[in-house]
Formats: C-alpha cells, structure tokens, sequence
C-alpha cells in the first residue's frame, strides 16, 4: 500500500485507518518485476542483526498487535 504523507494518520505514524493513494498487489503491472519504484517516506531500512524473513514479518506483526491494543 502506498499511503500519501499529507494524511493525518500517516503523519501520525498510523498507517493502517489511512486512505490508501494506490496499492501494490496482484491487479498493479509489475508488481512482481526485480525493481519496483516507490517513494523513499514509505521505505525502512531493516538493521544488519534481523534477517530478512524476520523483517518480513514487522508489518502483519504490527497490524496484528495494533489490533489487539498491545
């Protein structure tokens, strides 16, 4: 999901209530190419101790903990 920065959930780092600007799935062209261009605001770097597979899973971490008011 891209998520535009002029929305005040966004600047308030609450990303999920937002309204989404465009998204990024199985209907989007080249959703699946090597290189995928997006806006640097939405892009974290994952540090050198996690592993991929453990980043991977930081977003449906998130959301579910934000569910459940964690």
């Amino acid at each position: 999901m891209i998520l535009s920065k002029d929305l005040f959930y966004t600047k308030n780092c609450q990303y999920n209530p937002s309204d989404p600007v465009s998204g990024m799935d199985l209907t989007v062209n080249d959703t699946f190419a090597k290189h995928y261009l997006v806006k640097d605001y939405i892009i974290y770097k994952i540090p050198d101790n996690v592993i991929f597979e453990e980043g991977e899973l930081i977003e449906p971490a998130a959301v579910q903990s934000s569910d459940l008011k964690l």
